[in-house]
């Protein structure tokens, strides 16, 4: 029943007791993420990619959270919608990443939003069973940080990016901590409920006037 107004303070407000008397870059942890995917981006945000961090999923079928033996790699990762030159209007896109499953187009038009561009990126075979070695979250931060960086350079007046994940948790926090707040405009974050409408309704808004506030509303 928290808002997420006092769930993302209430984060950050911890992460940065984590930092008080130590450098971020000699900073070490291990995530075990069991958390709503808004909850797991913001906390990526809010480490970012200075410390050392081990992420870990839970398996469910061996109950516990201890990587596989091997080092299985991500098989090939689809970014589609980027557009051939930049567009230098400002507005809103949506960046879309269907891991776990697919984030089909009319769920992201219920929003109603005049999207610039909506970007793809996306598993070939999405699934919740998709993630099977840490090798896989390292691949998709890359991938994650190579699309931001491209969402930068495509639309580069954009005023907001609108973050749809269907993910695993690790990997949700691997990609906050791929958001760079200085290279960005602010980030709305999204959480899915089938049975709502629209099915995304928004969450966490990372990166806004005050540094890092929240906003449930346009």
């Amino acid at each position: 029943g928290e808002s997420w107004n006092g769930v993302y303070a209430r984060m950050k407000s911890q992460v940065a007791g984590l930092f008080n008397d130590r450098d971020a870059f000699e900073s070490r942890f291990a995530v075990f993420p069991l958390a709503p995917v808004s909850s797991c981006v913001a906390l990526g945000y809010l480490l970012t990619s200075r410390p050392k961090t081990r992420l870990f999923q839970y398996h469910r079928d061996e109950q516990g959270w201890k990587w596989p033996v091997g080092s299985l790699g991500t098989e090939r990762i689809s970014v589609t919608g980027f557009p051939r030159t930049p567009i230098v209007k400002r507005g809103n896109v949506a960046i879309c990443f269907g891991i776990s499953a697919d984030i089909p187009t009319r769920q992201i038009a219920e929003l109603k939003h005049n999207f610039l561009g909506k970007i793809i990126v996306s598993a070939p075979y999405p699934s919740t069973a998709w993630l099977r070695s840490e090798r896989q979250v390292i691949d998709l931060a890359r991938v994650g940080r190579e699309t931001f960086e491209r969402c930068a350079s495509s639309f580069p007046k954009a005023d907001r990016w609108h973050l749809f994940c269907a993910v695993p948790a690790p990997v949700a926090v691997s990609l906050g901590q791929q958001l760079n707040p200085t290279m960005s405009p602010a980030v709305q974050l999204y959480e899915f409920n089938r049975g709502a409408r629209p099915s995304y309704r928004a969450s966490i808004l990372l990166g806004s006037d005050n540094n890092g506030g929240v906003n449930g509303t346009e």
